[in-house]
């Protein structure tokens, strides 16, 4: 949230996915399903919007606010609100972009490659970095309606740390501060001091808690500017 009733939100899949036998007649839903992820991995159809509410007339205004993603799903801001960060799980990265306060447009500043499927993403104020869940492979969360699996078996996950500085000349860093197969999958990691806090999705109740090693290694991050770019997309 941005203001009072004013807030952008992502929007992970294109569209609800047809009924079945809509698409595909012959063809169960749990491939259709994967058709439709698919189609939005190669043609990046996920997008952010920003949404305004009125109160009195209960009327809700929805607008595009940036695209390109191919699963747009975790977001949040920094203090003063003028940078959005949002995870795009199937591509493995974090975009920032910069709020245009006057439209509520967003305009993409860079996007940093962190090597596993970020989930949910949180800005620390403390720190000014942002701390992602994510998983190293998509298995147990494409096919958690359908498990083939042990459910109890958990899946290697990692929280990592981002830290990008708002100034574009300075590179962006990861640690992995937290590697561990406890909880299945991690749906969210937060910093609360000196400990990560990560939660999972799917099968777990619990939360896994555990104390920051500062002596973590950091990492050089792969990511693409946009500076001067014309954003058709957006």
């Amino acid at each position: 949230m941005v203001a009072p009733n004013k807030f952008y939100v992502t929007k992970a899949f294109e569209n609800p996915f047809p009924p079945v036998g809509q698409v595909f007649p012959y063809i169960n839903s749990f491939l259709t399903e994967k058709y439709f992820v698919f189609r939005q991995l190669v043609y990046k159809t996920t997008e952010v919007l920003y949404v305004e509410l009125n109160v009195e007339t209960k009327e809700m205004k929805i607008e595009h606010a940036a695209g390109g993603f191919a699963m747009a799903n975790g977001i949040t801001f920094n203090t003063d609100k003028t940078r959005i960060y949002v995870a795009d799980l199937f591509d493995k990265t974090v975009t920032i972009l910069k709020r245009n306060p006057s439209t509520n447009k967003l305009s993409k500043l860079r996007t940093v490659f962190i090597n596993h499927l970020p989930d949910n993403i949180k800005f620390d104020h403390e720190t000014g970095r942002v701390y992602a869940g994510t998983l190293e492979r998509g298995y147990h969360l494409m096919n958690f309606d359908h498990p083939p699996f042990d459910p109890y078996k958990g899946e290697l996950s990692v929280v990592t740390e981002i830290d990008c500085p708002e100034d574009l000349e300075s590179a962006c860093k990861l640690r992995d501060l937290v590697v561990s197969d406890k909880l299945n999958m991690f749906s969210s990691g937060i910093r609360m001091h000196n400990h990560i806090v990560a939660s999972t999705a799917l099968y777990h109740d619990g939360l896994l808690i555990c104390p920051i090693d500062e002596s973590t290694p950091v990492k050089g991050a792969k990511e693409k500017l946009y500076k001067g770019e014309k954003q058709e997309d957006l």
